[in-house]
């Protein structure tokens, strides 16, 4: 029976197959591949899955996805707050898009925050934490924006490209110097875009869907994780 939490903080429960630590490298990627249920994506995959309406499950619909749908208003968030990542060390986070079904006024943050934008169950990521994310809101623009935040307030980049409705990988990765790189499917869309406070050990990668009235729905692929070991 394979093991199902991917949870990189319990130790007992580690899947070694998605683990790599050798060459001089922290990984953890998960894909969503146990068979489609109805299952709460917390209860499998050691992600904390933040709900306030509709459901965050593995999709039976789209090849074992890992699905955020949003009703009524409600947003729905995937965070993987067992383990810390450092800046320092130059983490980095990847996900691949399956697909995106936008009804009303989506608003989509994928990236990275720290324990501050994890720490409420009902809003994670309000206020300023620190965060360097993709953003996407249809109500402002058809295209990929980026956000940032040291400490003290978002900044917002118009990226260029034309947010797809169909697969697309995104990665963001952050430095010792605060930098931040960010990458949509290999293209770098932004190789010193905005800053992060230098020093932070307390990086989450998260996953946020807002939705309006109608529902919305997310597929995520694949989720992958990784830094340098010193």
């Amino acid at each position: 029976m394979a093991i199902t939490n991917r949870n990189i903080a319990a130790d007992a429960n580690i899947d070694l197959s998605k683990i790599n630590l050798a060459g001089g490298r922290r990984a953890m990627w998960e894909d969503f591949d146990e068979t489609p249920s109805s299952t709460n994506i917390a209860d499998l995959y050691g992600f904390d899955a933040h709900l306030s309406g509709g459901t965050a499950l593995v999709s039976n619909t789209v090849n074992s996805c890992g699905a955020l749908l949003t009703t009524g208003g409600a947003f729905k968030s995937m965070i993987f707050g067992g383990g810390r990542w450092s800046g320092d060390r130059g983490c980095k986070l990847s996900v691949r898009i399956n697909s995106l079904n936008v009804a009303t006024s989506m608003f989509l943050l994928m990236g990275w925050t720290d324990d501050a934008g994890v720490t409420g169950v009902d809003a994670p990521t309000t206020g300023t934490p620190d965060m360097a994310s993709f953003m996407y809101s249809t109500v402002d623009s058809a295209s990929w924006q980026f956000r940032s935040n040291a400490g003290a307030g978002n900044t917002d980049t118009q990226l260029g490209p034309v947010v797809s409705t169909g697969i697309t990988t995104v990665s963001i990765e952050l430095n010792s110097t605060g930098g931040v790189v960010a990458k949509i499917n290999d293209d770098t869309v932004g190789e010193a875009i905005g800053s992060v406070a230098t020093g932070k050990t307390d990086w989450h990668p998260y996953v946020r869907l807002l939705g309006g009235a109608a529902a919305n729905l997310l597929n995520i692929d694949t989720i992958a994780v990784s830094e340098s070991r010193t």
